[in-house]
């Protein structure tokens, strides 16, 4: 048993170091762009939008309140996704346009949260924000339908947002976040 999770731990430990080891090139083929006015593309350099900070720093986050930085941040959320962690790579620039506008949404429900002094927590972006609902709910499958109702989710609730990009918080602070 020891040996089985010290191996899982070690890993865990390799694939999360080889994600952080990413050449630009690689991070730039996972990025599908939306379809978007050429001036927003042209306002933004992908190569300089591939930092994890764009989206994971809660304090740059409140930065994001233009297209372009919004953009960018998106670049950067699918440039360091993890292999086999929520969605795989868009398909499409179409795709890509519908999980830009979802996004945009969690990003402004993370902030919104953060700037409740009410909240005992701290929010973030993972990888539940470019999810539809029913994307969601193969993830979050709570019984008698919990995992469908509004207040899960990131593009219109809390649960989620207060969970870190695997999907986990950790005892209390995630069941607390699920105000329903």
């Amino acid at each position: 048993m020891t040996k089985g999770l010290l191996l899982l731990a070690l890993l865990t430990f390799v694939t999360a170091e080889d994600e952080e080891q990413l050449t630009v090139e690689q991070k730039l083929s996972k990025v599908v762009l939306p379809q978007l006015s050429n001036d927003l593309r042209q306002s933004v350099h992908t190569e300089d939008c591939l930092d994890k900070k764009e989206y994971a720093d809660t304090e740059r986050l409140k930065e994001v309140t233009t297209e372009s930085r919004y953009l960018c941040s998106f670049i950067a959320f699918q440039a360091n996704k993890k292999e086999g962690v929520g969605l795989p790579r868009y398909s499409s620039h179409e795709k890509s346009t519908e999980k830009f506008k979802l996004f945009k949404k969690c990003v402004d429900e993370v902030n919104r949260v953060n700037s409740d002094p009410e909240n005992t927590y701290t929010a973030g972006v993972n990888f539940f924000c470019d999810m539809t609902d029913d994307e969601r709910k193969k993830y979050l499958a709570f019984p008698n339908g919990l995992g469908s109702r509004r207040g899960l989710g990131s593009s219109g609730g809390r649960g989620s947002a207060a969970l870190n990009e695997d999907g986990y918080e950790g005892n209390m602070r995630s069941a607390q976040s699920l105000r329903l």
